[in-house]
């Protein structure tokens, strides 16, 4: 098929990808990264133009983690799902330090992405920090404003509370004495995970599991679970664990076995585990950890292996039902809405599929003189659908290129320990709306969704950008801003050919996944262009930095006037001809 090629460059890291459980991916992919896809292709992400991304953009590194930092770093998995970005560039200066021929080249004072940390703080993140310290607190999240779905289909439905658009978390009950805890259920993990009453530093309210006569530990062996920036010390143990003992069918499942905390680090206060729902598959080389919805469909208690997620904004309720679809949460109630993505990675633990171009906006030029229609040629990594991540996580080496674009002519900073972009909110509006090709079907993520919104107490405002430059990275993460506004299926019913699948939820604004062209221009088609005028001005001002603003606002302003030039000179020309 027509991904065959770029596929097969990717086997070793495939065949080393099934080694792992999905929570051991978040610490092993970075040195699986360095060392594939990323190693032979420095040159083009030293030269990218990550710059232009950080020209308005300076921070003071001591202030890092005093206000913005605490609630990011807090939100642990959710919001970092993958290495932090900050412990990563910290990583990679340590290793350039120790080496003078680092995978990634060395971050001198002349290169594009330190360049990009350089400039001048317009005080969006400092505001942003400010802001966002007050709302690091321990609670749960409150009730939608708006009514509850009806279910029609569905074996079992559980309503999921939204926290800021960016966690979406749902009940268990658990234990002899039915406790409820709030965890998020997460389609990139396999381990029912959760805080408990001999956790050492884990905040109430927790699993108490003095109180349950059914729980049960086994052996005294300490595991270690991490996600991202976030990590857990504790104990395998079982107990009896249902969705919702309200629920009918019951949903009850006795000596379920689960990862029992007693010390974490990195997990938000707004929840207290994490359910995992990834993908079923046994290979030779490794054996995935329990798995409720497996556990539900052997018990009878529901009709199929599959979870559907209703994700949408705090306007109404979102949902995840399990067994069958609902055929009345999909936009006009017509099945024929319902688009299945074939996932051509195979032997990984999460559903996957190709993601190959990308449009921004309309295909016209910007403030720096790109078209906003690409394809991604040999770039077209795969993506992961994670319900369990808020954000939306591009392949490294085209990161730079994509957000820039997003960005492009608006005000915005860059948090250089978070790898998260800070935006002007009165601005939102003028943000354009994004397309992306997924194994040959274009998917929809509406501007409005791809912003989180934080509000202090006065009713202030902090704006920031659904997408996240991160290191080491050869995939696309794929989480709750893509998934806003779609019903999305994620069918594992057959082991060996498990499917994910796409509509418009009821509510949404979005279209139904389409089939489409391929875009003719390439995500780096202007490279050579930019690396050829970067070395001339260079040549000019030796102390010219890629991150000036100054030499983008010339870069624009001489592309433009060539443009016009010969403009006019082929009119002349035309003109001469016929006169």
């Amino acid at each position: 098929r027509k991904c065959t090629r770029n596929m097969r460059s990717r086997v070793p890291l495939q065949r080393e990808l099934t080694d792992i459980s999905p929570h051991e991916r978040r610490v092993r992919t970075a040195s699986l990264f360095q060392h594939h896809a990323l190693q032979t292709q420095v040159d083009q992400l030293a030269s990218s133009k990550t710059a232009q991304l950080l020209h308005k953009s300076s921070l003071d590194p001591e202030k890092v983690h005093q206000d913005l930092g605490s609630l990011l770093d807090s939100a642990g998995k959710v919001l970092f799902d993958g290495l932090g970005f900050s412990q990563q560039l910290e990583n990679r200066r340590r290793v350039e330090a120790e080496s003078s021929s680092s995978a990634w080249g060395t971050l001198s004072d002349e290169s594009p992405f330190a360049a990009l940390l350089q400039q001048e703080d317009n005080g969006l993140v400092e505001n942003a920090r400010r802001v966002a310290a007050k709302l690091t607190r321990k609670g749960r999240a409150g009730p939608e404003e708006g009514g509850e779905h009806p279910r029609v289909g569905a074996d079992v439905r559980v309503n999921l509370a939204n926290y800021l658009n960016f966690q979406y978390t749902g009940p268990l009950q658990m234990g002899s004495e039915n406790q409820e805890v709030t965890v998020v259920y997460d389609t990139g993990s396999d381990w029912l995970v959760l805080e408990t009453d001999f956790c050492s530093n884990c905040i109430d309210p927790v699993f108490d599991t003095a109180t349950s006569s059914t729980y049960n530990q086994d052996g005294q062996s300490l595991e270690t679970v991490t996600y991202g920036s976030a990590q857990l010390h504790g104990y395998h143990a079982t107990d009896s664990v249902s969705l919702d003992e309200s629920t009918d069918p019951k949903t009850r499942i006795d000596s379920f076995q689960f990862f029992a905390a007693a010390s974490q680090t990195g997990l938000t206060e707004n929840f207290d585990g994490i359910l995992g729902m990834s993908r079923q598959l046994v290979t030779e080389e490794f054996t995935h950890g329990p798995l409720f919805v497996e556990a539900l469909k052997n018990e009878g208690l529901i009709s199929k292996e599959q979870v559907s997620f209703y994700i949408t904004d705090t306007s109404e309720q979102s949902f995840v039902d399990f067994g069958e679809m609902d055929t009345s949460a999909i936009k006009d109630g017509d099945p024929s809405n319902v688009v299945c993505l074939d996932m051509p990675v195979e032997h990984l633990f999460w559903l996957s599929s190709e993601v190959q171009a990308i449009k921004i906006g309309p295909n016209v030029r910007t403030d720096y003189g790109f078209t906003g229609h690409y394809n991604f040629g040999e770039y077209a990594f795969p993506a992961i659908y994670d319900t369990g991540t808020s954000l939306i996580y591009p392949p490294t080496l085209i990161a730079s290129e994509i957000i820039s674009r997003i960005v492009s002519g608006l005000t915005y900073q860059f948090d250089q320990q978070s790898g998260l972009v800070v935006v002007d909110c009165s601005e939102k509006e003028r943000y354009p709306d994004l397309e992306l090709m997924i194994d040959g079907h274009w998917t929809q993520i509406l501007h409005k969704d791809y912003f989180l919104s934080l509000e202090s107490d006065e009713g202030e405002e902090i704006c920031i950008l659904a997408f996240l430059l991160s290191d080491y990275q050869s995939f696309w993460l794929l989480g709750d801003a893509f998934l806003n506004g779609y019903y999305s299926i994620h069918d594992n019913d057959d082991h060996a050919n498990a499917k994910f699948c796409l509509a418009p939820h009821a509510t949404s604004e979005k279209a139904k996944v389409w089939e489409g062209e391929m875009p003719g221009a390439s995500i780096l088609d202007l490279q050579w262009e930019f690396n050829w005028v970067f070395s001339v001005y260079k040549f000019f001002d030796p102390d010219f930095q890629a991150g000036d603003v100054s030499f983008w606002r010339w870069w624009g302003e001489t592309n433009m006037a060539v443009e016009a030039w010969l403009l006019g000179a082929l009119i002349f020309l035309l003109t001469g001809q016929l006169m």
